[in-house]
Formats: C-alpha cells, sequence, structure tokens
C-alpha cells in the first residue's frame, strides 16, 4: 500500500487537531473523585535523553463515571507547576473536587489548597507502605507490613493514633524513619478514616490510576524512546480513548454518593446533583 507524503502530513495535523480539542474540552462543573498520579517515558531532548513523568489526572463524575481530564508532562514537579494544572482544570469548568488523593507529589497539597481550599486531600496508604519498607531489611518486611495494618485498617482517627503509637514502640529503634513518616504525612494519609467503609475502599489508595497507567505501560513498552512530548502525547491520547470507551460507572457508587451528599451537604445539594 502506497500513500503520498502529503496524505500523512493532512492526517497527522487532523490528529494534532484532535489531540489539542482533548486537552481543552470542557469539563464537569463538580468532580467527586479525582486521582493524580506520574507515568515516567524516556524522551529526546536537546539535552538528551531525558525520563519525564506525565501526570495524568482521573475524575470521578458525581454520576460515578471515570473519566481522565487531561495530562501533563514535566521533568520536574512542585507547587508551581500544580498550580498550573489546577488552574487549568478550574478554566475548564471544574468548580469543585470533594476529594483528591495522590501519592505525596511534592507540592500537591499546597497547590489543591490554593486553587480548591475545601478539597480534602488523602494521599495514597499503599504508596506509603512502600516508602516505610523501602529501607527496611527483607528478613523483618513481612512482619513490619502486618504491623501496619492496624494502621490504616483502624475504624477511627483515634484507634489510628493508637495503633502507630504501638507500631512505633515495637520498629522505632531499629527503623526510627518508618513511623516517623507516617507521623509527617498525618492528616494526608488519615483523611479517609472520616469517611465510611465503602468511601474508604476507593480514595485510600490511588489503584484507579495505577490501573490505567499500567495498561499505557504495556502498550508503550516496545518503545525505548519518545522523539518529542508531541509523541508521547499522541499515543496516550490514543491509549486513553480506546480505554475509556470500555469504562462504565463504578460499582456500588448509589450507595457512595448518597454518603458523599451527607459528608458535604453544603457543596453537594440535591439541587447541585439534579443539575448535572
Amino acid at each position: 500500500m502506497e500513500i503520498s507524503p502529503q496524505f500523512v502530513s493532512r492526517a497527522t495535523e487532523q490528529f494534532h487537531q484532535q489531540v489539542t480539542e482533548w486537552q481543552s474540552r470542557p469539563l464537569e462543573r463538580v468532580y467527586a473523585i479525582v486521582f493524580v498520579d506520574g507515568l515516567r517515558v524516556p524522551v529526546r531532548t536537546e539535552k538528551g535523553v531525558v525520563k519525564k513523568c506525565v501526570y495524568t489526572v482521573l475524575g470521578v463524575t458525581i454520576a460515578g463515571k471515570q473519566e481522565v481530564l487531561g495530562l501533563w508532562i514535566e521533568e520536574t514537579e512542585g507547587a508551581r507547576f500544580w498550580l498550573k494544572v489546577f488552574n487549568d482544570l478550574k478554566a475548564r469548568g471544574v468548580l469543585e473536587i470533594l476529594i483528591l488523593c495522590g501519592d505525596g507529589l511534592t507540592g500537591l497539597p499546597d497547590a489543591v489548597s490554593s486553587v480548591y481550599p475545601q478539597t480534602d486531600v488523602q494521599l495514597c496508604v499503599v504508596h506509603q507502605i512502600r516508602n516505610v519498607t523501602k529501607f527496611v531489611s527483607y528478613k523483618d518486611r513481612k512482619q513490619v507490613c502486618t504491623d501496619m495494618r492496624p494502621i490504616y485498617t483502624a475504624p477511627t482517627l483515634e484507634a489510628a493514633e493508637l495503633a502507630l503509637d504501638q507500631f512505633e514502640s515495637k520498629w522505632g529503634g531499629r527503623y526510627p524513619a518508618s513511623a516517623d513518616s507516617w507521623r509527617r504525612h498525618w492528616d494526608g494519609l488519615t483523611a479517609f478514616l472520616k469517611y465510611p467503609v465503602e468511601l474508604r475502599r476507593i480514595v485510600y489508595t490511588t489503584n484507579a490510576i495505577e490501573s490505567l497507567h499500567s495498561q499505557m505501560r504495556k502498550n508503550i513498552a516496545n518503545r525505548k524512546v519518545f522523539p518529542n512530548d508531541e509523541a508521547v502525547f499522541k499515543i496516550l491520547f490514543l491509549n486513553i480513548r480506546n480505554f475509556t470507551n470500555r469504562w462504565s460507572k463504578r460499582q456500588g457508587w448509589d450507595i457512595v454518593m448518597n454518603q458523599l451528599m451527607m459528608i458535604f451537604p453544603d457543596r453537594l445539594t440535591r439541587k447541585v446533583v439534579d443539575e448535572l
């Protein structure tokens, strides 16, 4: 099959327009939950091949449907970068984010609070466990994980604080940084404990977005280096378009939605829900 250079040029230009329109499309006014995570990809630059991070923002609407709100590429993260991301979301129509889940990305909580001051920020507990066990001896790792479990499975915040004290008394001497890591990020790691069990299961980890990134990695595994940022956007956009066509309403969302309306009565009134 033969195609002309002019055809390739027209097709590429049209596809680039689709990506631009998708990245700047209007969004819902309210998102019940937003997940944020990064995917590292090698990109050729003037400095050589650089591992850049593609940050994905995945939202769950109040109807319980997931959608990727956008992609952003950056070499380094920070409050200024995240401020740009959230201002972009706000300019595209997002007025409310009830709960935001991330993995402790640099500058994320401060940026969220400056644009969406009422948003609850929950840090990923699974990432926290990985961080804690990173410098734990292999022979102790299994027991350390077992002893950490009562912290994040506690029924109340008070019970979680007690479990952390017990964990520190047992492991603080050998691994002092472990308990300290929990204490430094305590508010973000335990925000989910004020929610009902059904909602806790959704927001205590960023598994929803990590699952999406896992599928993306499989599809780009054979591409050792991307020539530029635009090429990254194009291939990931195609991945997202294929995946999201198969997404449906989250199972058990009706129960969660009723819980959200009780937790956030001033921000998620029946009138707002009916309008959306």
